[in-house]
């Protein structure tokens, strides 16, 4: 389970209605989005007050679907952990087989991307959440978090995802 949080990067306090009324990015580009990403600011709902990420890697799959995939330390050994996000009908929507869902609600696709999630079934935590290229925030990528926050009626507090180390 802490796989599939940090895979979908979040966690403070905020009204999210349900993902449905959240928009998905139109013309999104799995191809485009497959890279590096480092977990850089989230606004939860629910109980979490800090939150704790791997920098991960999203891999575009033949089929429209995405693999999000950490490395992590099992047992004194590397490894990797995947978690197959799967597309709906609309190109930037996923589902895991948690469940949860990543909706992609906007991303430059070089520097930053802001992605809805919810986890659980019920919809039992939802995120809003920025990860970037760079493993630091600038003041111009939070003033965009903030603002698609706001346009999306999120108002809870914004969290510094902290990274954890990578083997």
């Amino acid at each position: 389970m802490n796989l599939l949080l940090g895979s979908l990067l979040l966690a403070g306090v905020c009204s999210l209605g349900d993902a449905t009324n959240i928009p998905v990015m139109a013309n999104f580009d799995n191809q485009r989005i497959a890279k590096a990403w480092y977990p850089l600011l989230s606004i939860p709902t629910g109980q979490l007050r800090s939150v704790q990420f791997h920098p991960f890697q999203l891999v575009a799959q033949p089929n429209g679907n995405l693999k999000y995939r950490i490395r992590v330390t099992k047992n004194g050994r590397c490894g990797t952990e995947d978690v197959m996000l799967n597309k709906q009908s609309q190109p930037g929507d996923y589902v895991t087989s948690v469940p949860s869902t990543l909706r992609f609600v906007e991303t430059d696709y070089n520097t930053y991307f802001i992605a809805y999630i919810t986890r659980g079934s019920g919809n039992l935590d939802t995120f809003l959440a920025l990860a970037g290229t760079q493993p630091n925030v600038t003041p111009a990528l939070e003033t965009k978090f903030r603002t698609v926050a706001n346009s999306l009626g999120v108002t809870g507090g914004i969290l510094h995802s902290v990274l954890l180390a990578t083997c």
